[in-house]
């Protein structure tokens, strides 16, 4: 009936089903590579099998640390869907603290609240030291809506179809309705402060990018593939693209002709061409990117010159390719993770966290400091935005991705409210 309670680790496991045209798939295996669980299978597999692969296997993250939790207490969540008992307001009301606090492996540095006393806690938390702790509140959410969807999903097939006694409709609504409550609590021990009081990325950090990155530069960090990563990190600069966009980014989207300076960002949902453990994915509607002409050379040599000296290469049409052959890779399509390292890398030498994303945002940054130099209406700039980003014309990313200069502008705003009131005052006390 359902998982046992298991002993050691657990893990997550990424396969290709080579019946099923190389598409990937995620399950929570046991360090002896056997699934935990048939319902946890059939929940990753058939239950999300709609979403995209990268959200399920976010998914399958979040409902192994539910599982390692209740394991720990040597719970077993199957056993008690089945029974009918469920969970009592205690043992929820641990999980929800459970979730408030990062993972074990993220708690290095923090001192452990279990051997404080309740004044202790309140005097560490005042010092930073229990703060330190906690969770995103996006994380604590998912962890939280994991479990609920899990619950759901085993009531939904265990007893819906049939006549469920008053009792047990009573239990799983209760573990339910906690759930969804403890959700509005998380804002409580949310840590970061909504206003943006600076760039996510500041520009001496990003001007100290684009210098190092320079195949020249006698700064830049990288002992090999210097001219791949200088193309691929000047890309995701000019284009404010994400990271999977240009990971799976393909000789045949580059436009070597007519005007040289675009590039075709296209969805290709289980690519069977893809031969990557983690298939990098477009989240945004495929669009068209202008790409200036001279990088766009740029690329057109390193696809004729470099590119060509991998016989791997030659097995796919990804254009960003794994040059590094300590596994027998070279010549394969650039993971996720090597892009990941190559901003680690850069970050360390600036002394300031880069990543893909923080690049889209400065991407966005600077197209709003230009549209304000030629004052271009508010509508004009988002439809344009929403183009170059992707996005669909009922999106409300810009927002998101705009908020240093929507807080600059609001600082602003209210700094001109301040000397209207300081110069009626003054005018009174004439």
């Amino acid at each position: 009936m359902g998982n046992k309670v298991y002993k050691g680790n657990i893990f997550v496991y990424v396969g290709k089903d080579r019946a099923n045209k190389n598409k990937p798939f995620v399950n929570i295996c046991t360090p002896d590579y056997i699934p935990v669980s048939p319902w946890v299978s059939n929940y990753l597999t058939i239950h999300l099998s709609g979403r995209k692969f990268n959200s399920i296997h976010q998914y399958a993250k979040q409902l192994k640390l539910v599982l390692e939790y209740f394991n720990g207490k040597g719970i077993n969540i199957e056993e008690r869907v089945y029974s009918g008992s469920f969970f009592g307001i205690a043992e929820l009301e641990a999980f929800f603290n459970f979730c408030k606090y990062k993972s074990q492996s993220d708690l290095s540095n923090v001192v452990n609240i279990n051997i404080h006393s309740d004044k202790s806690i309140e005097n560490a938390m005042h010092s930073g030291r229990v703060a330190a702790g906690l969770a995103r509140a996006s994380t604590a959410k998912n962890k939280i809506k994991r479990f609920r969807d899990f619950l759901l999903f085993m009531f939904t097939h265990v007893h819906a179809d049939n006549l469920v006694c008053a009792d047990v409709r009573y239990r799983y609504d209760l573990a339910k309705d906690f759930l969804t409550e403890s959700l509005s609590r998380i804002k409580d021990f949310e840590t970061e402060c909504v206003g943006e009081a600076e760039s996510p990325l500041p520009t001496l950090a990003f001007n100290e990018l684009l210098d190092i990155i320079r195949v020249d530069s006698p700064k830049n960090p990288f002992k090999r593939s210097k001219f791949r990563n200088y193309l691929m990190v000047s890309l995701y600069i000019e284009t404010g693209n994400r990271r999977g966009d240009h990971a799976s980014l393909k000789i045949s989207d580059m436009k070597f002709e007519g005007t040289f300076e675009e590039i075709s960002i296209v969805k290709r949902p289980n690519d069977p061409s893809d031969s990557r453990k983690f298939v990098p994915e477009t989240k945004t509607d495929s669009h068209l990117s202008q790409v200036p002409t001279l990088l766009m050379i740029e690329i057109e040599r390193y696809i004729n010159e470099e590119r060509t000296q991998y016989p791997k290469s030659n097995q796919h049409e990804f254009v960003f390719i794994t040059e590094n052959n300590s596994k027998g890779t070279a010549g394969e399509p650039l993971s996720l993770s090597s892009i990941d390292k190559i901003f680690d890398k850069l970050s360390k030498v600036i002394g300031y966290k880069i990543h893909c994303h923080l690049l889209r945002h400065k991407f966005n940054e600077i197209l709003t400091e230009i549209a304000e130099e030629q004052k271009l209406s508010h509508d004009e700039v988002e439809k344009m935005r929403k183009y170059l980003m992707g996005w669909s014309r009922d999106s409300h990313m810009a927002e998101k991705y705009n908020r240093y200069k929507i807080y600059k502008q609001a600082q602003e705003f209210n700094r001109l409210r301040q000397e209207k009131m300081a110069a009626a005052v003054d005018e009174e006390g004439e």
